[in-house]
């Protein structure tokens, strides 16, 4: 009988004692103690972008003559990571003026003009298409490209214009080769270097008329020497 007394008094004395435990409580802590102060300010995220203003003209041509720019002439610019069209809002004249948003880290620049959604652009080439078929009633927009690691954009044309006229009555059509050099078809700048080296496709162009017999014409080809 002692012994199960005496387990009986222990099972006693521990229930009392579980029963004597209770949890903390945890008062409630409001996310601002003090309401008269405000919240600490969080710093603003640093910026990922800049706004670039870049001053653009042209090379000047081999008898010293300077192309001008249109107010509103656009350009394709490479920022490192994407390619934006930009407009000039410069009035019109020999120094150009196009903004742009470029990532903070930007630190080179590739630009093509005129701006034309069948060019493609990378950090220093473009490609484009100089169609071997002209006519002496359509005008080529002469193509040219910059690159810079700065605001100042010096663009250069990679096309030569070629004048030319004919001698006989009744000639519809001329066609200009240069010695098998590619002078048309699919055209790659590549601007790695410090001169633009552009290449092409076809061999050959065709300018069909109708001609006048001492009439000045002229097309447009990659730069070399044509029969």
């Amino acid at each position: 009988m002692k012994k199960v007394l005496t387990f009986i008094t222990m099972f006693a004395l521990l229930w009392m004692t579980a029963s004597c435990i209770q949890e903390p409580e945890i008062p409630d802590v409001p996310d601002n103690p003090d309401p008269e102060k405000p919240d600490p300010e969080k710093p603003d995220p640093e910026p990922t972008d800049k706004e670039m203003t870049f001053n653009a003209s042209f090379e000047a041509l081999p008898d010293g003559s300077q192309i001008e720019w249109a107010k509103g002439a656009q350009i394709l610019l490479f920022d490192g990571s994407a390619v934006q069209t930009l407009s000039n809002t410069a009035e019109s004249g020999a120094m150009a003026t196009f903004t742009a948003t470029v990532p903070k880290n930007a630190s080179a620049y590739f630009a093509f003009s005129p701006a034309d959604d069948q060019v493609t652009i990378t950090a220093n080439s473009a490609a484009f298409k100089l169609d071997a078929a002209q006519s002496t009633s359509a005008m080529i927009a002469m193509p040219a490209v910059a690159k810079s690691t700065g605001s100042t954009l010096m663009f250069r044309q990679v096309l030569a214009t070629i004048a030319f006229s004919v001698d006989i009555d009744g000639a519809d059509k001329v066609v200009f080769n240069a010695n098998g050099a590619n002078i048309a078809g699919d055209v790659t700048v590549d601007y790695s270097g410090e001169d633009p080296v552009v290449t092409g496709t076809v061999d050959e162009i065709t300018v069909t008329g109708p001609f006048e017999k001492g009439k000045t014409y002229s097309f447009a080809m990659i730069p070399a020497a044509i029969e």
